[in-house]
Formats: C-alpha cells, sequence, structure tokens
C-alpha cells in the first residue's frame, strides 16, 4: 500500500473512532432512524449530532441545511420504490398496482409522511421518477397523452397521498374508539340539527364503510376515465 494509501486509512479510521460520519449516508441512516421512531418534529441537526457523538456544525460539511437533510432522508424512501409486475390487463388495473405499491412504502415509513405533508417532494427522486413513468405508461394506454397525461397523473397522485395521511391515524381505530366517535358525532348533530349527519353517524364512523384504498382510486380513475371519453376497462 503506498504512503498515501495509509495516511488516507488512518485518517479515516481516526475519523470513525472520533464518531466523524464519512459520507451522507451516514447522516441519512440516522435523520431516517429518528424519524421513525420518534417523529419527523424530533429530527435536527443537533439530535442528529448527538447519536453521532459530532458537533452539529461537522453536519453542514454534508448538507446545507436541515431542510436539505430531509430532502436527503426523503429520497432515500422514495428512491425505493420500485415498479411492480403488472399481472393484470387494463390501463386502470395497472395503476391500481403501482399506487398501491407506492402506498404501501409510504405506510412502512409514516415518517416520511410527516415530512411530505409540509414540503414539497424532491423532483430528482429516481422513485417518484419510476412511479410517473409507469402511470404515464399506463395512461397512453387508455389514449391519455400529453399534457392532459400530465395533468392526470398528479391529480392520481394527489388523491392517493390525501388517502395515506387520511388512512395513517384512523388505521388502528378499535371498535369502541368508532363507538365512541359516533356517539359523539350524532350528539354534535343532533345539537346543531344535522339530520343527514345525525342520520348517518354510524355509517360515517366505520371503517368498513369507508372501503379499501383500492375502492378510492377505482372510482376516482373512473373519473379519470369519463373526463376523458373511455371507461376504465381500457377498451
Amino acid at each position: 500500500m503506498s504512503s498515501s494509501g495509509s495516511a488516507s486509512s488512518a485518517v479515516e479510521q481516526s475519523g470513525a473512532r472520533r464518531g466523524t460520519p464519512t459520507t451522507l449516508e451516514h447522516l441519512v441512516d440516522v435523520a431516517l432512524d429518528i424519524c421513525m421512531t420518534r417523529g419527523v418534529e424530533a429530527v435536527s441537526m443537533r439530535a442528529v449530532a448527538n447519536r453521532l457523538n459530532i458537533s452539529p456544525m461537522t453536519i453542514y460539511r454534508f448538507v446545507a441545511s436541515k431542510e436539505a437533510l430531509l430532502d436527503e432522508t426523503v429520497l432515500r424512501v422514495l428512491d425505493r420504490f420500485e415498479t411492480p409486475r403488472h399481472v393484470r390487463d387494463g390501463w386502470d388495473q395497472r395503476i391500481l398496482g403501482s399506487l398501491g405499491a407506492w402506498r404501501a412504502l409510504l405506510l412502512d415509513h409514516p415518517g416520511i409522511v410527516q415530512i411530505l405533508v409540509g414540503r414539497r417532494m424532491p423532483a430528482d427522486s429516481k422513485g417518484l421518477a419510476r412511479l410517473e413513468e409507469d402511470v404515464l405508461t399506463s395512461l397512453d394506454l387508455a389514449g391519455v397523452t400529453g399534457a392532459p397525461a400530465a395533468r392526470a397523473f398528479w391529480q392520481i397522485l394527489a388523491h392517493a397521498f390525501g388517502h395515506i395521511v387520511f388512512e395513517l391515524p384512523r388505521a388502528a381505530l378499535t371498535l369502541p374508539e368508532q363507538r365512541l366517535a359516533c356517539e359523539r358525532m350524532a350528539r354534535v348533530a343532533s345539537e346543531r340539527g344535522f339530520l343527514h349527519v345525525h342520520a348517518l353517524a354510524a355509517e360515517l364512523n366505520s371503517l368498513e364503510v369507508r372501503g379499501t384504498f383500492e375502492d378510492s382510486m377505482h372510482v376516482f380513475l373512473q373519473g379519470v376515465a369519463a373526463c376523458h371519453g373511455r371507461d376504465t376497462s381500457g377498451k
């Protein structure tokens, strides 16, 4: 080994003993772990630095700001998205498969959903690009191309993301919690004279009645098809 190589190795080993990260990936690992275990509010330069036993200023050698670190954390997760193998025919079924895989990825990383609620989605995500290509290809099968396809993509993604945000805090609701929510809603509706809400309070608080992500997306895609004069079979 050359003397310069030996010196470089010694510096890296010395840095490792001091806890200094040698790559951006190391910082992102820690930020993602904090985000997953304690929530996005707990992610800070100081929190990451404390985990690594370094000065917060050291982090700025790798990222310009906390916002940049959050972007890198989002990219780490989104870039894990892989286009699923489509086993069903029909442009709508292809989109349901793709968005289902996207949903599963985000539900596995609720901290990332928290970040995205208050921030833009990084445009340089390879995972987002894969999703865009797959959905646009599916829309092309339905005869939706050009600017209308771009508009439809963002409408579809916004609908899917909104469903994920709505679903996360409600997915684990128990039957007693649903009944209690029903009672409270019915009481408020009665006090305010909201006749329709009072009559449907039980249904409005039933997770089963709300249906699945696939149900919601299917209804939405029917609207996309109607706007472009096609049915959801893609024929």
